[in-house]
Formats: structure tokens, sequence, C-alpha cells
């Protein structure tokens, strides 16, 4: 009886170890590891461009929508700008954005049965560089970082207030590619010597 048993428990035994499941060696982990170590160095500069790019493209076409939107208000109030008010000017940013984003008499106030100008935006954009959206009208130049967008009454002109942002405008206008090297910011040589030497906002 002990002879037949034990070719069968040899058998057992056997396809127990064929069952059992077989891990990875440390040479296929490491090896896993190095690829995605090399997918990642390779991946990741691409990525950081590309959102570069993205807030570059954001803000050349924000800044054109809301020049669009100044230039619109201005020809329906007597070349007057959002900054005006009863042909005074008004240094409040929250005015200021209200005349765009409501219904507006000739003289720019809000409300009454001769509000019928406007609105000229769904809202203000939010400056993609530092995430703000508010506006400062005239005082330093454009670049100060204190706001969202600094907005000039003189001009009529609306330009983002980040460090970067009017740098970049001015490039994209002269028809660079515009990109990064660190905080600098730096255009196509070829396409600035290319450009035109002045060119207007959202033409």
């Amino acid at each position: 009886m002990y002879s037949a048993l034990k070719p069968t428990t040899a058998i057992a035994g056997l396809a127990r170890c064929r069952a059992a499941p077989r891990g990875f060696s440390l040479i296929e982990l490491v090896m896993v590891m190095v690829t995605i170590g090399i997918i990642s160095a390779i991946a990741a500069p691409r990525l950081s461009n590309a959102a570069q790019n993205a807030a570059i493209n954001t803000l050349a076409s924000s800044t054109s929508i809301f020049q669009k939107a100044l230039e619109h208000y201005a020809a329906e109030h007597g070349e007057n700008g959002p900054a005006m008010h009863n042909g005074s000017l008004d240094g409040d940013g929250t005015n200021f954005a209200a005349r765009l984003l409501k219904l507006t008499n000739e003289y720019g106030s809000s409300g009454g049965r001769e509000a019928i100008f406007g609105p000229y935006l769904r809202s203000i954009p939010r400056n993609p560089m530092n995430g703000l959206l508010t506006v400062r009208i005239d005082g330093a130049k454009a670049g100060a970082g204190t706001h969202g967008w600094r907005y000039d009454s003189a001009t009529n002109r609306i330009l983002p207030d980040d460090a970067r942002g009017p740098t970049i405008i001015e490039l994209k206008l002269k028809g660079s590619q515009v990109s990064f090297d660190g905080d600098k910011v730096l255009g196509d040589k070829e396409s600035e010597l290319a450009a035109p030497a002045e060119a207007e906002l959202g033409k």
C-alpha cells in the first residue's frame, strides 16, 4: 500500500510547484524603474513647454478680446473708455468692470431705460500669468504685478500687469514665437525682424 501511494504524492507535489506563482526578479524590477525614469526625463520638459505655450496663447487671446471690448465700448460712448463716467475720470477698477459687464447709458451709468449699450464682456478675463482678474487704471506702467490688468485711460488700451505679460504681448504683436528661459521672455528674432515695426492690438 505504501508503494502505491508514493507516486501519487510525488505527482501532487510537482503540480503544486508548477502552480506556484512566480515573482519578479530584482533585475526585472531595476529594468522597469530605469525605463520609467528615461520616459519621465523625456516627457517632463515637453509637458512643461506645453503648459507654458498654453499660458502664452491664453494671455494673448484674453488681451485681444479685452481690447476689442474696450474699443466697442468707446465707439458707443462718444470715444470715452469705461474709466470715464459723466465726463470725468473714475479710477475705480470695480466700476470700470461693471461698465463692461452691464448695460449702460451714453454716460456710462447702468440701470434705467436709457441703459441700452453693452454688455461687452461676460466676465473680466483672468490673467493666466499671475491668476488675477483685477484692473488697475493708470499709474505705473504695465508690469507692476499688483493687478491682473493695467488700463491706460489716455489710449483706451489694456495690457497684462504681471512682470512678463507686456513683453509677451509686444512680441506677439510682432508675430514672434514666444518662449521662456527661466523668468526671461524670449522671442524668435527672425519673426521680429520680418514683422512691421508697429502693430495695433487685435488687428
